[in-house]
């Protein structure tokens, strides 16, 4: 019996696959060797197994190894190659986009020291879209949690993207309001650019709508709201509220032999046997909604004459 032969492992002779593979095996001494032996591979556009292209500065920023020593590889790049901030992913993101994100591998303060290095390493990166959605890195910090300094520094660099919209109408005020930003970031927003306030999105939506709407337990909004309501009575402006949706009543606690007959008229076998065909559009219409999708606001805005 012939013995099953043993392959050997492939050899990467790509030296920027080989840099990629490196940042996987969260081998950052060696990544940050070859890197310094090889700077100019930190502008190298490596495919990845789903075809998606990737840089080494992007894939230092989204992996979840060491931090210390990623901040090191994502400080070195930067001072030796600052070209690679203009690098876009796959996606079409430049590695502010990515790094603004939430749930990145990275300490508060590590994060904005790095964000402030983006920033000045390529400063016309705040008025670029990015990403499946459209949005600019002002968009995108929004849905985390930066320090007041940091917002305020991205928005004097980058005062026109206080003005752009992402694919859904939203401006980087309304991402705010709708993902519970304090009074104070959302007025240095609305120092800029004034007209925000009354702006909807295509939805419909407006700062106070999504303020109201997107309120929790845990992140009820008051401020915010009171702010809003106070910014809006000052201008003169009558927005009325938005209608929560219904919630429809809790159904009636059924006998156990109903429940019985319930589930036995309502079999797999039976199903199939009376079931209609479903109509194609309503079929389109189920797979292209999300869950969050939020229902359509009916506000109305007037003013004051």
């Amino acid at each position: 019996m012939t013995p099953n032969k043993v392959s050997s492992p492939m050899k990467v002779t790509d030296p920027a696959t080989a840099l990629l593979l490196k940042c996987r095996d969260n081998d950052w001494d060696e990544v940050l060797r070859i890197l310094q032996k090889h700077p100019s591979l930190a502008l190298a556009s490596i495919g990845m197994d789903n075809a998606v292209k990737t840089t080494a500065l992007h894939q230092t920023i989204v992996s979840k190894g060491d931090v210390a020593k990623r901040t090191q590889v994502i400080t070195t790049i930067l001072q030796q190659t600052p070209a690679a901030a203009r690098s876009r992913n796959g996606y079409g993101s430049l590695p502010l986009h990515v790094i603004a994100q939430r749930n990145t591998k990275l300490t508060a303060v590590i994060k904005e020291e790095l964000m402030t290095l983006l920033v000045h390493a390529n400063p016309d990166a705040l008025l670029e879209t990015g990403g499946p959605g459209g949005r600019t890195p002002l968009h995108v910090c929004f849905t985390d949690y930066l320090s007041p300094e940091l917002t305020q520094l991205m928005i004097e660099k980058g005062k026109g993207a206080c003005f752009m919209t992402d694919k859904k109408g939203y401006l980087p005020a309304h991402i705010a309001c709708s993902r519970h930003c304090s009074p104070l970031k959302l007025q240095m927003l609305l120092d800029v650019n004034p007209g925000a306030l009354q702006q909807t999105t295509k939805a419909g939506y407006t700062l106070l709508s999504l303020a109201t709407s997107t309120a929790t337990a845990t992140h009820p909004n008051y401020r915010l709201i009171e702010y809003l309501q106070n910014v809006l009575q000052q201008a003169g402006i009558v927005e009325t509220p938005v209608v929560a949706p219904v919630v429809p009543a809790s159904p009636p606690i059924l006998s156990l032999e109903l429940r019985k007959r319930r589930a036995k008229s309502s079999s797999p076998a039976r199903k199939r046997q009376r079931r209609a065909p479903e109509d194609p559009a309503s079929l389109l219409l189920h797979f292209s909604r999300t869950a969050v999708d939020l229902p359509e606001p009916d506000v109305v805005i007037s003013m004051d004459v």
